[in-house]
C-alpha cells in the first residue's frame, strides 16, 4: 500500500512540472468589435479572413493577434463594402470599429 501512494505521489508530481513548463503561446492576443449602426446584416473580415457577423443595430466580436490588420464590412446580399486599415490592434486591447450610414 506505502508503494503504491509513493507510485502515485511521484506521478503527480511529474505531471505537476509538465503543465508548469508547458510551452506558452508566443502570440499577443486582442480582439476588435464591429458596431453595426446600419439596416444591414455586415460580415467582418479580418485581413480577408472571415470573423464574424453582425445583425443590423448590433455588434460581434472577434479575437485577433496583435498587430497591423485591415477590416472589411461586407454587407449580406452584395449591398456593398467598406474597408479601413491597416489598423495596428496592441496587445489585450479591444477596440470597436463602428460602420453607420451618413444621412444626406
Amino acid at each position: 500500500m506505502k508503494k503504491m501512494l509513493s507510485i502515485i505521489t511521484l506521478a503527480v508530481a511529474i505531471i505537476g512540472l509538465s503543465i508548469g513548463f508547458a510551452p506558452r503561446d508566443a502570440h499577443a492576443w486582442a480582439q476588435i468589435t464591429l458596431q453595426n449602426d446600419t439596416p444591414y446584416t455586415l460580415d467582418l473580415y479580418v485581413d480577408g479572413n472571415y470573423g464574424c457577423r453582425a445583425l443590423p443595430n448590433m455588434f460581434c466580436t472577434t479575437q485577433i493577434p496583435a498587430g497591423n490588420h485591415t477590416f472589411t464590412a461586407v454587407a449580406a446580399g452584395g449591398q456593398g463594402s467598406i474597408s479601413e486599415g491597416p489598423v495596428y490592434i496592441e496587445d489585450g486591447s479591444s477596440p470597436t470599429w463602428t460602420v453607420f450610414i451618413e444621412q444626406q
